[in-house]
């Protein structure tokens, strides 16, 4: 919304830290639930996801590179796992095991809402803050955590600073 309303002057996000209390979301089945798992940091004050996406926004002037998801699921190894990027730099090459799965890059001035369906709006708006690459080469991609390196991103140019 920011960047499409030159008068919104700020952001308001609930919660910056997971905390004690309210256990949110609520289940019976993860029984003891005692906190609010809804912060952009964690109970230990370490980052979450989130975070370097709103750093990717929020702080042109300090390089942002983050990888998400964690590759390390029991259970989904040898799956097709799409790889997304929070990052401030115009473009990203994502390397598994050394070989390259292309170069992703932002696309110019997308508008937020640009009066297409909503389903296309969403995906519009899913892709204007983070690179995708959602079908890495199975031949490259790790069959178990332990038997490779992870993956890796790297920039085509440091992003403009203010």
């Amino acid at each position: 919304m920011m960047d499409d309303y030159p008068w919104t002057i700020g952001q308001f996000v609930w919660t910056g830290f997971d905390y004690l209390g309210e256990p949110t979301p609520y289940d019976v089945d993860a029984w003891p639930s005692h906190s609010s798992y809804f912060g952009i940091f964690d109970l230990a004050s370490l980052p979450k996801d989130r975070y370097w996406l709103y750093r990717s926004q929020w702080r042109k002037d300090s390089p942002t590179l983050h990888l998400l998801p964690h590759w390390t699921w029991p259970g989904r190894e040898g799956e097709k796992i799409p790889v997304f990027c929070f990052t401030n730099y115009p473009c990203a090459e994502l390397f598994v095991n050394g070989v390259s799965q292309g170069v992703q890059q932002f696309a110019k001035n997308q508008p937020a809402n640009s009066g297409v369906t909503d389903a296309a709006n969403s995906a519009a708006t899913m892709t204007r803050y983070r690179l995708c690459w959602p079908e890495p080469t199975a031949s490259t991609w790790p069959t178990s955590p332990s038997a490779s390196k992870m993956p890796t991103a790297t920039s085509a140019r440091r992003p403009p600073t203010k």
